[in-house]
């Protein structure tokens, strides 16, 4: 992904035709919250904060996703519901730890995906 998640959440504020303040509101945050967070000076909030600005600004689907995966990213850690499926799903774990260990990149992980798409 090429954008950031302060970023993101600007641009589906602005999509949303929220101002800062009215999303720090409805949030019960601060406006200068919300801007430091767009611009880059605080990483993504608590995954509470975080749900509840993605119910804000309706995220869907893949955009939802996106906006935890860059949220994580943004705090260096993983989405919180890929690490729950991760935890509880000890193939899971073990085919990761396995890709690590091989050193599987790129276009191998996209062939993987592509397996798993077709069933």
């Amino acid at each position: 992904m090429d954008i950031t998640f302060g970023k993101m959440l600007y641009k589906k504020r602005k999509e949303k035709e929220l101002s800062a303040l009215d999303l720090a509101r409805l949030l019960g945050k601060s406006k200068s919250y919300i801007s430091q967070i767009e611009c880059g000076y605080r990483t993504a909030p608590s995954e509470n904060v975080l749900k509840d600005m993605a119910d804000t600004l309706e995220l869907k689907g893949n955009e939802r996703d996106d906006f935890f995966d860059l949220a994580a990213l943004s705090r260096g850690t993983i989405a919180t519901d890929l690490a729950d499926y991760i935890n509880s799903t000890p193939n899971a774990r073990e085919t990761i730890r396995l890709a690590k260990r091989n050193k599987i990149r790129g276009n191998q992980w996209s062939n993987f995906e592509k397996t798993i798409i077709k069933k």
